[in-house]
């Protein structure tokens, strides 16, 4: 385990999972699983009424700033190196490996300065699920950055509500909580291959340049980035650091 996560992709990939296309926006500026075994009764686990959800918000304005994830056509590093790679073996070679992120950070640099000259401000790149950078620009802009070259898609980042007032009692938490096991005091273990303690959801700056010192050299923990109020500690499993 390294305490210097490869990549931040935990909100992009959350944010990927839950995109929209764009159409107002750019105008503007398993069929059923067959079943062979009888269902269970779950009958007693549903909710007493539909859980309801609320209206999407109006189109903003093209004066608005929105957040949007510009995906490149170039396939990402997952992707590209072949599936089931870390049991089948990868199509790629240590070195072609490292060649072919430079390839597509030489092609991100490129998309982000044409961005950038639109008064954008980039907020953050993946290439190793998801070949994309992160935008906050007007909407106005957001039909210029599709018809760039390289652009397969402009979606939108979006920004979801905290709300456990039907999934706590769904999973039986009230009754815990009423018993007064609220998790308090609990400490939880991320076994995993790290955490990227500078992400701003972690405890972190959440800056790009944060993020470049904590991975420059797997080694060594720049002072000052790391614990942070979240992420208190860790342990190198692995002895990669």
């Amino acid at each position: 385990m390294t305490l210097h996560s490869k990549a931040s992709v935990q909100a992009i990939c959350a944010a990927v999972r839950h995109l929209y296309l764009l159409p107002a926006l750019l105008a503007m500026q398993a069929g059923a699983f067959a079943q062979t075994a009888t269902a269970p009764d779950l009958s007693a686990a549903m909710l007493p009424s539909p859980v309801s959800g609320t209206a999407r918000a109006r189109a903003p304005g093209p004066n608005e700033t929105v957040q949007i994830v510009v995906r490149l056509t170039d396939q990402p590093l997952a992707v590209a190196v072949g599936a089931n790679a870390k049991r089948a073996g990868s199509k790629m070679t240590l070195a072609q490996r490292v060649a072919y992120m430079a390839m597509l950070k030489s092609k991100q640099d490129a998309l982000s300065t044409q961005v950038l000259a639109l008064g954008a401000t980039e907020t953050s790149r993946v290439s190793k699920i998801l070949n994309a950078v992160v935008f906050s620009t007007k909407v106005s802009t957001l039909p210029q950055i599709q018809r760039i070259a390289g652009v397969v898609s402009v979606r939108p980042v979006v920004t979801y509500q905290l709300s456990l007032a039907q999934t706590v009692p769904y999973i039986g938490g009230t009754a815990l909580q009423t018993a007064g096991l609220t998790g308090a005091g609990i400490k939880v273990a991320v076994l995993d291959s790290g955490i990227d303690y500078t992400h701003k959801n972690l405890g972190g700056s959440g800056t790009l340049a944060d993020y470049a010192t904590a991975i420059a050299n797997p080694a060594v923990i720049p002072v000052g980035l790391f614990p942070t109020a979240k992420v208190i500690g860790g342990f190198d499993f692995v002895g990669s650091a």
